[in-house]
């Protein structure tokens, strides 16, 4: 059993430098990751990270507090009809990454 003795150690995000490089390149694949898929892909990698966020933030909750929140699926339901305003009127998404690299050539 991998027992922490200090505090410090309890809250360490990364453990060795392995761990940190490998970190570090994941997150530059997921925001380069826009440049290599087709606007499909992008809008269901948009869905799949935006369930994905809900289904943390209700696991935290429920999981560590024990509370039940009905609130929970009023944010949600606000933040999809704010990202579909995004994504139909403006084509914005979650990851418009992609239209930046293009404004910018």
């Amino acid at each position: 059993m991998d027992m922490k003795r200090d505090y410090y150690e309890d809250i360490e995000l990364f453990s060795s430098g392995t761990i940190l490089g490998w970190s570090v390149a994941l997150i530059i694949f997921l925001f380069t990751l826009p440049l290599y898929l087709p606007s499909y892909n992008i809008y269901l990698l948009n869905i799949i990270l935006v369930n994905v966020i809900l289904a943390v933030g209700l696991n935290i909750l429920v999981g560590n507090t024990g509370q039940i929140s009905p609130g929970h699926a009023g944010f949600f339901a606000i933040s999809a009809y704010g990202n579909s305003g995004n994504v139909f009127e403006r084509s914005l998404c979650l990851f418009s990454f992609k239209q930046y690299v293009r404004r910018l050539r």
